[in-house]
């Protein structure tokens, strides 16, 4: 299995009818690159799926127009390499939640 020392807690969580990744991220303050990754998910979750959630220790930030993973780091006194990692994910978009 898949370690992040990040993580301290996971739950299994059942999709629900029209909700999408983003919408689980949302709701339990869970990276989307982080769920991705500890479910080796290819493509789009779909309802009556079961997941993993993982819960990730630290701050959340959502994503805002114009922002950057370096200008994140630089803000938050932390490396890019740091979010990348944290956050399973090589870029970020408008609304994403991570944790710095």
């Amino acid at each position: 299995m898949k370690s992040l020392n990040e993580i301290s807690n996971k739950f299994l969580y059942r999709v629900k009818e029209n909700e999408s990744l983003a919408d689980i991220s949302s709701k339990f303050s869970s990276p989307q690159g982080v769920i991705i990754f500890e479910n080796d998910l290819q493509e789009e979750v779909y309802a009556g799926q079961v997941i993993i959630v993982p819960v990730v220790k630290g701050t959340p930030y959502k994503v805002k127009p114009f922002d950057t993973l370096f200008g994140i780091a630089k803000e938050n006194g932390v490396s890019v390499e740091e979010l990348k990692e944290k956050n399973k994910t090589e870029e970020i978009v408008v609304g994403q939640i991570i944790f710095i």
